[in-house]
């Protein structure tokens, strides 16, 4: 039964941060009863038995759950692995600095609040068995997990393929970039704003084309009859391979543009509200409308409203899912501690003192702070992502906007994880005086509320 392995062996990290597995016997008794006839035949029919175990879950079945999530941990390694080989080597990172980032659950039930904001928590609570295999959805969002995603950007690696980001770029972005960024002129920039209408034209036509007839597959390498036709288009006597190098580095050049402006824009230790407005470049979402600037200015105003109704909601949403889980006194103390904290500015020693605690250390675990904002940072993303959608077709045929979907993505979680390293960094510092970041100011809001 070796193909089954993966659904009762369990992957951590251990206190010195190396990866260790753990079989679990009942996850191993309860899928060995469920499947006896398997044997060691291939996974062809994983998709079956997750949606099995998926229904299961839904149903409340805990050991159904575990066994989830015991393959989601193994799944978790493996991306962390292939980010290590794909990139780690040039960028100096390997894959124990990624995996604190998303392996972070664990089935002890006396950490069992601590693995409430878990990445297979969170996988769980979005996974949809009918649009996506499990596989595929724990890949994108381990991929959009805001703090690896930094945490890559600062290591210069932007996780989009080189034909998605030619696909989103149009031409008079790619003059911007050459001529502003890269200093160009006109005579080098003109031969590569052919070469991107002629790769439109033909991988993106054609990529489009796929999508209206249901194709999801992401953005891969041209084939080398598309390379054809670019030359062909372009009027060109170059063989497939050569227009292939061409691409890349075109594409290269508009990466190490994005790369620069994101790297730039979270380097700061801290940031006021007005920084977060100011400093959180939209780019991306402005790049979906082609320079309209009517059309820019009248999304912009909706999205950020509706980039503070999300946090709002979020913010309802956890405060009441944690008040919940609480029994008496630890409810009321709870929300006591939140208001202290964030609302005056107080220290965890003198919360301590108010809400009837001995130790510093204990509003600290009764808080739990991280996890709780990064629960508010993860629903607001999941609530903002359906609203941009929703907004920008608006403006946007949905044809078009499906192909930019992973780019609208990216630009969500970035915006939003500057909002909430603000609050983390603001956090650190309390200081006897309301906090003033964006987060603080809306949770305190709920709270009087």
């Amino acid at each position: 039964m070796g193909s089954l392995v993966k659904y009762w062996t369990f992957y951590q990290l251990n206190a010195q941060g190396r990866v260790i597995n753990e079989e679990i016997p009942q996850a191993k008794s309860f899928i060995q009863q469920e499947y006896p006839d398997r044997g060691n035949q291939n996974t062809s029919s994983d998709a079956g038995i997750q949606r099995h175990l998926f229904g299961l879950f839904r149903n409340q079945d805990a050991i159904a759950e575990i066994c989830l999530r015991c393959i989601i941990s193994e799944q978790i390694k493996q991306i962390c692995v292939k980010l290590e080989c794909d990139f780690g080597k040039n960028h100096q990172f390997n894959r124990y600095d990624l995996l604190p980032y998303v392996l972070n659950d664990s089935l002890n039930s006396r950490k069992q609040t601590q693995t409430q904001s878990s990445t297979a928590t969170r996988i769980l609570q979005d996974f949809d068995p009918e649009k996506a295999s499990l596989s595929t959805w724990t890949t994108r969002l381990v991929r959009y997990e805001p703090n690896l995603t930094q945490f890559l950007l600062e290591r210069g690696v932007y996780l989009i393929t080189d034909w998605a980001i030619l696909n989103d770029t149009n031409p008079q972005q790619l003059h911007r970039i050459l001529k502003e960024f890269h200093h160009l002129n006109d005579e080098m920039i003109n031969p590569a704003i052919s070469l991107l209408k002629a790769y439109h034209a033909i991988y993106r036509q054609e990529r489009l084309a796929g999508r209206k007839v249901g194709s999801r597959s992401k953005c891969v390498s041209p084939t080398s009859e598309q390379l054809r036709k670019i030359a062909q288009v372009m009027g060109l006597s170059l063989t497939p391979e050569e227009i292939l190098t061409q691409l890349q580095d075109l594409a290269a050049q508009i990466r190490e543009r994005r790369v620069s402006v994101k790297t730039k824009k979270f380097g700061e230790d801290s940031l006021s509200d007005t920084d977060i407005q100011s400093q959180v470049e939209k780019q991306q979402l402005v790049e979906l409308f082609d320079d309209s600037e009517k059309e820019v200015v009248e999304f912009l105003h909706r999205y950020d409203q509706q980039f503070l109704n999300c946090l709002e909601k979020a913010i309802a949403s956890v405060v009441t899912q944690w008040l919940n889980k609480q029994k008496p006194p630890k409810k009321q103390q709870f929300f006591e501690a939140l208001k202290l904290f964030h609302c005056q500015g107080l220290s965890m020693s003198a919360i301590a003192s108010v809400i009837g605690l001995q130790q510093q250390f204990q509003v600290s675990r009764l808080m739990q702070l991280k996890n709780f904002r990064s629960d508010i940072q993860q629903r607001m993303l999941q609530e903002l992502r359906k609203q941009v959608i929703e907004l920008a077709t608006i403006y946007r045929e949905p044809e078009k906007l499906i192909q930019q979907e992973e780019q609208i993505n990216i630009a969500l979680s970035e915006q939003i994880y500057a909002v909430f390293k603000s609050a983390e960094t603001e956090a650190s510092m309390a200081k006897d005086q309301p906090f003033k970041s964006i987060f603080s100011q809306y949770l305190c809001l709920y709270l009087d509320s």
